[in-house]
């Protein structure tokens, strides 16, 4: 089992951001960890192990390291042995200490939102940080103990030419990493990007080639690594393994109830009742097709038998996928949603 904590707070909104974090005083900080512990004591039962933690945001550096010790002593009981705990961090805010405070409490894997190296494109994409501090960072986490680095980068900007996405490879080649994550940008509907009318276009495979040629082979949409360090957290989700999501907008998923559970997506009324849910029921069409999509998308495959037989002979002959140990298996991550729409036919 997954468990995914949310942090909502930034100290500034990205243009591209659409996810559930907030500009909001460090008051709320308080108040709001006060509430996360609520929600795990009514939601952990005593039996579940996690075999990841995943404390993600927003911007979980800026706030106070001090907040996290007693939420992991809380969490110490229900964490495997060998548990991966990650931690999403940005350069900006990031002191020593912090670094030192999270390493100590058994935090085993940083993913670094750096974005981009180069200075106008950090700019277009709001971020707030410099190119330097990438560097700076990670060689502060790697020091420290930190072996099981990620870097986050997005491409599809209007910077991006194929000469910048080489720059952008040439600087992650500089770097003591594991793992890059590499999004594709998208406009999503609660983005101030969204609302100023930009539109672009998606298309990955001139940074998948440059990756490869670092060592970093593509077991995901979006997702490269090196010697197989995959990010265990992530590649559970495309397993449709069972996840506990913790926080304002944090998101449970239970395959033997059939249930994906929704908390409260506003900071406010999530500090107001931390214990509300919206509580879809999943059919066994809809747990299908979200195994197709899901393993279509990385290296993990989707089941043979949920596939139809005709429309997967079609897609093996044309050498869209194959199969391995009753898995199908995309041979292009980027088709997987096509691919999963073809095959549930």
């Amino acid at each position: 089992m997954l468990l995914y904590i949310h942090i909502p707070f930034c100290d500034s909104k990205c243009g591209y951001c659409a996810f559930a974090s907030f500009v909001a005083p460090t008051s709320l900080h308080a108040p709001y960890f006060a509430a996360l512990h609520r929600e795990l004591d009514h939601r952990l039962a005593p039996h579940m192990r996690f075999s990841s933690l995943f404390v993600g945001g927003g911007t979980p550096n800026v706030v106070n390291e001090s907040f996290y010790i007693p939420l992991l002593e809380r969490l110490l009981p229900h964490l495997h042995n060998d548990c991966e705990l990650s931690m999403e961090l940005n350069p900006n805010h990031l002191t020593s200490h912090f670094i030192t405070t999270i390493r100590a409490l058994g935090f085993n894997r940083i993913s670094l939102g750096a974005q981009s190296f180069c200075k106008q494109k950090l700019k277009w994409l709001m971020r707030k940080h410099e190119p330097q501090s990438i560097f700076t960072t990670c060689d502060n986490l790697y020091r420290a103990g930190f072996e099981n680095l990620n870097v986050d980068v997005i491409y599809n900007t209007p910077f991006d030419s194929y000469d910048n996405l080489v720059f952008e490879a040439q600087n992650l080649a500089k770097l003591p990493l594991s793992h890059v994550s590499a999004y594709a940008l998208s406009i999503e509907e609660n983005s101030t990007f969204f609302a100023k009318g930009l539109s672009v276009a998606n298309d990955g495979e001139e940074l998948c080639m440059l990756l490869a040629n670092l060592g970093f082979a593509q077991y995901e949409v979006s997702n490269y690594a090196r010697n197989n360090q995959y990010c265990r957290h992530n590649l559970g989700y495309w397993q449709h393994k069972n996840y506990l999501g913790i926080g304002a907008s944090a998101v449970s998923f239970c395959s033997q109830q059939r249930t994906r559970s929704t908390n409260a997506k506003t900071l406010q009324a999530y500090l107001a009742n931390p214990l509300w849910q919206d509580v879809e029921i999943l059919n066994a069409q809809d747990m299908r097709f979200e195994q197709l999509f899901l393993g279509l998308r990385c290296c993990y495959g989707a089941p043979k038998e949920q596939c139809s037989a005709q429309n997967l002979q079609i897609t093996l002959q044309e050498n869209f996928v194959r199969c391995e140990n009753e898995r199908v298996i995309a041979n292009n991550f980027f088709l997987a949603d096509s691919l999963a729409l073809f095959l549930e036919s």
